[in-house]
């Protein structure tokens, strides 16, 4: 028995269409690079963009509690200042019936000692 005998003509088409899947591939691959990089890039830039948002979220939430804490300190310096000026009020009346009851006292001295001599 003798082999099968094998015709050039799908050998060299063969041949060809190799090349040209190869050439393909390689056409592909040159493409499929700068995809990759600016893939990775794409990557990078959403990682950091990530990342800023993360501290932006955690500053508005420090500003957010700043702005609580703020806002009770106002409200607590507020009453205690109205606190010390009412005391100042008190204070002050209580002084002016001191010096009144001191005039009243002094005006009593001397009606005393007027009386004695």
């Amino acid at each position: 028995m003798s082999p099968p005998r094998i015709s050039k003509r799908p050998v060299k088409h063969l041949n060809s269409e190799l090349k040209n899947l190869a050439k393909a591939k390689k056409k592909s691959e040159e493409q499929l690079s700068p995809l990759k990089r600016d893939h990775g890039r794409i990557q990078d830039g959403l990682k950091s963009s990530s990342k800023s948002l993360a501290k932006s979220v955690d500053g508005t939430r420090t500003f957010s509690i700043l702005k609580n804490s703020n806002a009770q300190m106002t409200a607590r310096w507020q009453k205690e200042k109205q606190m010390h000026e009412e005391a100042v009020t008190d204070l002050e009346a209580t002084q002016s019936e001191a010096k009144k009851f001191q005039g009243q006292y002094s005006k009593a001295k001397r009606e005393i000692d007027k009386m004695t001599k």
